[in-house]
Parts: C-alpha cells; structure tokens; sequence
C-alpha cells in the first residue's frame, strides 16, 4: 500500500510531520533533499522528538529545546546511510511554487553511520513502536576498540546514569533519555548476551 505524508518545514532547521497525533505510525528516517540545513543528512520524529544526524554528530530538539550529541574523535571517512527501505514514500510540499518541492522520498527503518570509529558502526532505529522511540546501536568489530567510542553533549546542564543504568541527558526542560546499554554476541541468527570483557 502506498503510503504518502506531507511535512511542513520549520524555522529551526527541521520538519514536522503533519499526522494524525493518534494515528500508530511506524517510526522512520527520511533522507535531507533540500527541506533542511544541509549538514543533515537524515531526519526523524516521534511525538515528542524532532532529531537530525550529520556525520559528527546528531541533533535533537525536544520541548523547544536542542540537545546536541557530537561524536568525539570519529573518523573522517564515516559514511551515513539509510538502510531498511519501506514501502512508504514522503512528500515535502512547501510554499506555493513546486520548483521547490521535494516528493517521493524514500523512507528507512534505520540509518547507519558505517565506521564511525575504527571498525565501529553504529545504528539508529526505532525501539519498540508502542513506545514511539528511537534508540543508538554500536556494532564493534572483533579487534575494534569500544573504547574509542566518545559522545559529547556540549549543551547539556547536567548528564548522569540512574540506577537502572540509564544514561540522562537534561538541558533546559529537555531530557534525552539512553537506556543502559546491553552487550551481546552475533552467532548465525542469534543474539548471545554477555558481560562486556568476559567475551
């Protein structure tokens, strides 16, 4: 079935979608064609979040309020790519004049950032879609070094884990909201959990 949503563009960079806020829709990614600053190259938004992801670093607004996320020390050579191409497609009609325009977009079920340190993807996807969320990824190859993974939050008030592991970033009224990572090992078509630096 095809599936077209029109955004509306916003002065802050970003888009909005312009659904039915009680409508279930699955979260997706939507390549930047010119409907935001050109250092994004994806775009999401859940209820409550609006985000935009360059190749160093990822941008959420949340309450009004941005929160960026840099990603320290990553390589140069990164790529950004979606990936888990849906069916649906998006239309950005704005203003009066359809030289600017921008239909169907393809729409990602996740967006990679291939190398973003040495022998270390990392993927952006949603979660589960009841929650409406999106959720951070790091796959590190055997030989890689998960200590090189640096994040940044240079507009943080504060960052602190809580007692489930949860990592809390506040800004403002804004809170961004990592829950506690797990580690597990890809064998065939499973997922094996294990204590990072027992493997």
């Amino acid at each position: 079935m095809r599936h077209t949503t029109t955004l509306l563009l916003l002065a802050t960079g970003f888009t909005t979608l312009a659904a039915d806020s009680q409508r279930a829709l699955p979260v997706f990614f939507l390549p930047n064609a010119g409907q935001a600053d050109p250092t994004i190259r994806y775009i999401v938004q859940t209820r409550e979040t609006t985000a935009g992801f360059a190749p160093d670093s990822a941008i959420f607004r949340i309450h009004e309020t941005l929160i960026h996320v840099r990603f320290a020390g990553a390589s140069p050579e990164v790529s950004l790519e979606g990936t888990a191409e849906m069916p649906a497609r998006a239309n950005f009609l704005i203003g009066d004049d359809p030289a600017g325009w921008h239909t169907g977009l393809p729409t990602y079920a996740r967006i990679v950032y291939r190398n973003l340190y040495r022998g270390i993807d990392m993927n952006y996807a949603g979660s589960d879609p009841q929650l409406d969320k999106i959720k951070s990824e790091f796959r590190v190859a055997p030989g890689a070094n998960p200590s090189e993974i640096r994040l940044e939050y240079p507009d943080a008030d504060s960052v602190s884990i809580n007692a489930r592991g949860d990592l809390i970033v506040r800004a403002g009224a804004a809170e961004l909201r990592e829950q506690a990572p797990v580690a597990y090992q890809e064998w065939g078509v499973s997922a094996i959990p294990f204590a990072p630096g027992t493997a």
